[in-house]
């Protein structure tokens, strides 16, 4: 029997992953420019040139590890909150 359907990850309590799909896509973008607001605070950008710097970034390192990865499960964290799930995060494993 095959699990090539599986999510080989486990998530811990209070947290489930899945897959994720091109309607991840702004959510993901969303997470990769949180990580990076600190580094960009120094730089004399507008707000909408440091959106349009992170986006491009996003889509390069995304179109990356989905080249060279072509195994990996990229995976959205969500938090589980009665009979909704909300995203808090991003999970890659290769």
């Amino acid at each position: 029997m095959s699990d090539a359907g599986a999510i080989r990850t486990a998530a811990p309590p209070g947290l489930s992953l899945r897959r994720t799909s091109d309607a991840d896509i702004p959510f993901l973008a969303a997470v990769y420019a949180s990580t990076r607001q600190e580094e960009l605070s120094a730089v004399p950008w507008t707000e909408e040139q440091k959106a349009a710097f992170l986006r491009w970034q996003f889509d390069n390192q995304h179109e990356y590890y989905r080249q060279y990865y072509p195994d990996c499960e990229f995976l959205v964290v969500e938090r589980q909150g009665g009979l909704t799930q909300e995203p808090i995060g991003r999970l890659y494993v290769d």
